[in-house]
């Protein structure tokens, strides 16, 4: 009896707080209508090489670097299309920051610049020859900064579509700028940081190009809670997260070429995939401020371990749902990673935001063991931005799938990143997992695994 007795007493619990919670939430919605524009009219935008139409992210290694863009339209042209591709007004930086709560700054001077704006769509075609833009760096960039450079298409016989930013970083100096290989497969690895210490990825080297075997490293994980006493979202940090963040690492690993990604799952209140529009707002601007008070590179959304709950600002689990929170979190933090776990909610995103394909606003699809759900599942995504067929190196699973015919499958197939979760120095299976490591050098980068012994503590 004491049972019901303290489950009736929760409800009411619960029901006070929602009521109180209902004054001082917004659960405003959107209707979006900017899908029926290219239905009924030829319009042209702006894409990058791969494949997106919205942002391009250039990290600066040397004085100078160059970026192909494309003009594509809607749908094949009757008729040859002639556009202008050009660098937009500051304004239009002025104006995402408003609108998006972000604070980039326009590229300073003139180190940015289109060699030859022209650009031409044949008839029957939908894509354009390539349009160059070169950008210079100088001693007026600060490292610390992110800047914008916004680009807009115009045309005599088409609807120009939206504005492309290019969002340009800084990171000459740096004794490893980037981890990329000369195959352009990203390793990623998920990692249990309240088991192993995430600075064990340093311990892995390649022969031949003397890079990092590893890309992006997630920190297994940060959840989506509900703050009830001040209603609101909120990021809450289990202990290894925090010993993290708090330690330096993420400092550590950038300065190996590294990407650090923290993943946000869900929790007794909440998920990743209930939020109304507006709670999707102010929550992707809780993660961008997140990201930026801890140097972080991004976030890995995973719908696992959540209870979904009724409050004030969510609404009914569902696929839409999750791909709206992306989308917004792209949006306030375009310059950093938006990924997604290919697992229950989040993939099957099928549907426009905001006139935006998936693929613009989840840069990789990350698969679960041994599964090889391919580009499909997100609208307009590329297969380079899927991780198929990950590894797991839990004592407690042991599902080793980076074997030699997989990875080449992931080579071959042209997916673009592959994942091993649960990282460890655990002896019980350290023999199979340097094995697979081995293979991954190997098979995804043709060299050589290096272990430099580094065994670093967890210290939390």
């Amino acid at each position: 009896m004491n049972k019901y007795f303290r489950l009736f007493a929760g409800i009411l619990i619960c029901g006070s707080m929602l009521a109180s919670c209902a004054e001082k939430f917004n659960v405003g919605n959107e209707v979006d209508e900017d899908g029926y524009l290219a239905a009924t009219q030829q319009v042209v935008g702006i894409r990058n090489e791969d494949g997106k139409a919205l942002f391009t992210n250039v990290e600066i290694i040397g004085n100078s670097t160059s970026v192909n863009f494309y003009v594509e339209s809607s749908k094949p042209a009757a008729a040859a299309v002639d556009a202008v591709v050009s660098i937009a007004d500051d304004s239009y930086v002025d104006e995402y920051n408003a609108k998006y709560g972000t604070s980039y700054m326009a590229y300073p001077g003139s180190g940015a610049a289109i060699q030859s704006g022209q650009a031409s769509i044949a008839q029957g075609q939908k894509k354009s020859q390539a349009v160059v833009m070169n950008i210079t760096a100088d001693a007026s960039l600060n490292s610390d900064i992110t800047y914008m450079i916004p680009l807009e298409v115009k045309s005599k016989t088409a609807t120009s579509g939206k504005i492309h930013y290019v969002l340009v970083k800084d990171y000459r100096g740096k004794k490893f700028a980037s981890s990329e290989k000369p195959s352009g497969i990203k390793l990623i690895s998920c990692m249990e940081v309240g088991q192993t210490s995430p600075l064990f990825h340093k311990s892995f080297m390649l022969q031949n190009s003397g890079l990092p075997l590893f890309d992006i490293v997630i920190l297994f994980s940060a959840k989506i809670d509900y703050d009830t006493e001040q209603c609101k979202l909120v990021v809450s940090n289990p202990v290894g997260v925090d010993g993290t963040l708090r330690s330096g690492i993420v400092q550590e690993l950038h300065d190996m070429g590294m990407k650090v990604v923290v993943s946000i799952l869900g929790s007794t209140y909440a998920g990743v995939a209930h939020l109304t529009d507006e709670a999707c707002k102010t929550y992707a601007q809780e993660l961008a401020n997140y990201c930026e008070a801890n140097e972080l590179d991004g976030v890995f959304f995973d719908d696992e371990y959540t209870s979904y709950w009724d409050y004030p600002g969510l609404t009914s689990p569902s696929t839409e749902r999750a791909a709206r929170l992306a989308y917004e979190t792209k949006m306030a933090m375009p310059d950093k990673l938006v990924t997604c776990y290919m697992y229950s909610r989040t993939y099957g995103f099928y549907n426009k935001i905001e006139g935006v394909e998936p693929g613009d606003f989840v840069d990789y699809g990350i698969n679960d063991y041994n599964r090889w759900l391919d580009e499909s599942y997100y609208l307009g995504m590329e297969r380079k931005q899927v991780a198929p067929g990950s590894a797991n190196f839990a004592e407690a699973y042991a599902n080793w799938c980076a074997t030699p015919a997989n990875l080449q499958r992931v080579r071959n197939e042209g997916y673009g990143a592959y994942m091993v979760y649960c990282l460890t120095a655990n002896q019980t299976v350290w023999a199979r997992e340097y094995e697979q490591l081995q293979n991954i050098a190997q098979y995804l980068y043709d060299d050589v695994l290096v272990d430099t012994g580094y065994r670093p503590e967890c210290t939390w």
